[in-house]
């Protein structure tokens, strides 16, 4: 695009007697241009720039424009004799704009494809399509006036401006088509491609004001839709991936740019305001105002001035969702479905981008998680296990704590899920251990044992996940990261392993005890629980027919998440495929998954949160922050302890924004990574610290991990409850990782 001012003189002065808007009499030179952009009617809220801002508000008058062009053609005329005869039969002598465009168009296609057919044809047929489309002709020579800075006048832009003509031949061959005659439709396709390079189908609808910088090479498939003012550059290919028939191809809206040999594929959006860089392949849909780039495209910023309005709504509606699931005001459910129906109703999010997180594969794998826990339920194999563990050391409600604690850690290696050991295994006997204890979910019971055991099982999670790298999903993202990033870290499993061991053991050991004094629960001292356990067992006597496919099923699914990323089983898949199992064998009717409402209550609310927490990111509320603290810290010019300290919080506060680890880490992880080495942080400790911080994180709220959501879901702990402990944990957390483990990673040589 043009420069603002001194482009923008240029351009005023050559549209001076097109736009109503003004006087043309006025002399050129009292023209002031910023009073100008003052005083034309309030452009589009998203438009940000004085060229948009013209383009957007001044109304051409078509009559005006047209004596402008012939005036321009008569003095370009006089200035090249050789040409004169050419411009005075492309423009002087024709009686209307759109005539002089069908003639030059007539002229344009020359029978290069060896069907050569009398330009006078061409122009009486083109004169009559072009009637109709007078005012997007209008519109399309102002963008090119106004976005590419090479025209010289509006008579060059018609005479020669190759993507101007190729629009225009779109635009007839479009009208051809929707009249029925197809075979002269795809016969101007054909010229149009010899002719000036570019392929776009008839059947492809074109808005108004667009650009078409450079025709060679662009393909448009026919079911693309390109709205107002867009800008496409050359060797752009608007397609379809070849899976799908029907409405296949992109759409592209107002405003939107596709620089340079940017692929986009598929029946996506790209978003007003979006811009696609150089290169790129567009496989997914584009937010409003978000720049991506990159091999598949991802987003690597915000258009500052034009998405702002959006993000920040979105930002509003999130934090006011955040604040009525924690207040109630309404049932959690409820709460979420007004946050995102106000999310839509305002245009802030489109329909599919609101719902978009339906499809997320781990919240789906915590609904599964839910009906696993229905089932362990209904076949007394949860009371079963929990007698076991109550026999083998349940004297205490601690040491049931600390038994479960470690059972987690022993399994936490091998089973690089986090939400499907909280749903799968844990959450399953701890829901049954309570209810041995009269200890109910949504009731005041609650607190008489499952409150503690969630608590201390949700807390110490982290800690398990943080010991391993292969105990969570995010650790390995980590570290995949941090090597692009040139941090090379020698054995990776011994060196995460050996850095975590001292924090992560102390964490695991305190944990417990932290939330035995703040969740205390109503059973503390049960001696006689063994034996009244060990009475219980041997009255229920040997393992049913549905315990035991329970116990089969379970086991099934273990294997496979241990070892789904060498067989090539997704997590959820495994889940996917036991919940079947146990709906064939009849151990689980659909009845009892539909009456476990609990399930579709954390699908609705934490679906909606996972997908206004992914367009934040998309419409770089996130990176905005994470800049913002970047800057201060420079500016302020501190030493690396300071600047790793002060990251590391920032990282971890962040989280609040997020419903999702492996999301957070996506979007901050190398940014603040890259901050921490500029700021001479050693490159190993960044990176482990910050990796470290991403498991810490997820028990903050009840939508920042997968557990979370499943811990919470159960129904023994409540809104106000997760965030105090939540906030409680950060502090204690902190302390031990920060204390404890910076004092472990001096010892181990780190810094």
């Amino acid at each position: 695009m043009r420069a603002e001012s001194s482009n923008a003189e240029v351009w005023f002065e050559a549209t001076d007697c097109v736009f109503s808007s003004y006087d043309s009499a006025a002399p050129l030179a009292s023209i002031d241009v910023d009073e100008a952009l003052d005083t034309v009617p309030a452009a589009p809220a998203a438009s940000s720039t004085p060229m948009e801002r013209l383009e957007a508000t001044c109304a051409p008058d078509p009559r005006r424009l047209w004596e402008c062009i012939r005036r321009e053609a008569e003095a370009e005329a006089a200035a090249e004799p050789v040409l004169s005869s050419f411009l005075h039969a492309a423009v002087v002598a024709q009686p209307s704009l759109t005539a002089a465009v069908a003639w030059v168009l007539a002229h344009r296609l020359d029978g290069s494809d060896g069907g050569a057919i009398d330009p006078i044809y061409h122009y009486d047929a083109f004169a009559e399509v072009l009637d109709g489309l007078e005012a997007c002709i209008v519109a399309d020579l102002v963008a090119v006036m106004a976005r590419d800075a090479s025209s010289l006048s509006y008579a060059s832009a018609l005479l020669w401006h190759g993507g101007f003509q190729a629009l225009q031949m779109q635009r007839i061959a479009h009208a051809f088509w929707g009249q029925g005659a197809r075979t002269a439709a795809l016969r101007i396709q054909s010229q149009l491609s010899a002719a000036l390079g570019a392929d776009i189908h008839p059947a492809a609808q074109f808005g108004k004001g667009v650009l078409i910088q450079h025709p060679l090479g662009i393909v448009i498939g026919e079911a693309a839709r390109i709205s107002d003012h867009v800008t496409l550059m050359q060797y752009v290919t608007l397609g379809g991936t070849g899976k799908d028939t029907g409405d296949r191809h992109p759409k592209v809206l107002d405003y939107a740019q596709v620089a340079a040999h940017s692929t986009v594929l598929g029946n996506i959006t790209i978003g007003r305001h979006a811009r696609v860089a150089a290169g790129s392949l567009v496989l997914k849909p584009v937010a409003e105002g978000v720049m991506v780039a990159g091999s598949p495209a991802t987003v690597i910023g915000c258009m500052a001035d034009i998405a702002c309005d959006a993000a920040w709504t979105l930002l509003a509606i999130f934090v006011s969702t955040i604040a009525g699931l924690v207040l109630e005001p309404l049932p959690t459910g409820a709460w979420a479905f007004l946050a995102v129906t106000t999310a839509v109703a305002t245009n802030t999010l489109s329909f599919g981008q609101a719902f978009s997180a339906f499809t997320n594969d781990v919240i789906w794998l915590i609904v599964v998680s839910f009906f696993f826990a229905a089932g362990f339920q209904k076949t007394g194999l949860g009371e079963r296990v929990a007698n076991m563990f109550v026999a083998a050391c349940g004297k205490s409600t601690l040491g049931l704590a600390y038994g479960l604690a470690v059972a987690e850690a022993l399994l936490a290696p091998a089973m690089p899920s986090t939400t499907a050991r909280a749903g799968g295994i844990f959450m399953p006997i701890i829901n049954s251990l309570s209810l041995a204890s009269d200890s109910k979910p949504n009731s005041p019971s609650a607190g008489r044992l499952g409150k503690f055991l969630v608590q201390a099982q949700f807390q110490g999670s982290v800690h398990s996940s943080a010991l391993f790298l292969t105990a969570a999903a995010q650790n390995l993202l980590c570290m995949k990261l941090a090597s692009e990033l040139g941090v090379a870290v020698a054995s990776p499993w011994v060196t995460w392993f050996t850095a975590a061991l001292a924090p992560a053991l102390v964490g695991l050991l305190v944990t417990p005890l932290i939330m035995y004094k703040v969740c205390r629960p109503e059973v503390t001292d049960t001696p006689e629980a063994p034996r009244a356990a060990n009475e219980k067992l041997r009255q229920m006597g040997p393992m049913s027919r549905d315990e035991r496919i329970m116990l089969g099923t379970m086991l099934g699914a273990v294997v496979l998440w241990v070892l789904g990323d060498r067989l090539g089983v997704p997590a959820v898949t495994a889940a996917m495929l036991g919940l079947c199992a146990l709906l064939v064998s009849g151990v689980l009717k659909w009845r009892d998954c539909l009456d476990y409402s609990a399930a579709w209550d954390t699908l609705f609310w934490f679906a909606v949160l996972v997908g206004m927490s992914g367009q934040l990111n998309a419409l770089g509320v996130i990176k905005h922050f994470a800049d913002a603290v970047g800057g201060r810290l420079v500016a302020a010019n501190l030493g690396w302890p300071a600047v790793f300290g002060l990251l590391n919080a920032v990282y971890f506060g962040l989280h609040y924004m997020f419903a999702s680890q492996t999301a957070h880490v996506g979007a901050l992880y190398a940014a603040f990574l890259a901050m921490m080495l500029a700021a001479g942080v050693p490159g190993v400790l960044a990176a482990l610290s910050l990796a470290y911080v991403s498991n810490l994180f997820g028990s903050m709220t009840h939508y920042g991990s997968g557990q979370a959501a499943v811990y919470y879901g159960a129904g023994y702990v409540s809104l106000a409850e997760i965030f105090k402990v939540g906030g409680l944990m950060v502090g204690v957390n902190a302390l031990i990782w920060g204390v404890v483990g910076a004092a472990w990673w001096k010892v181990i040589g780190l810094y």
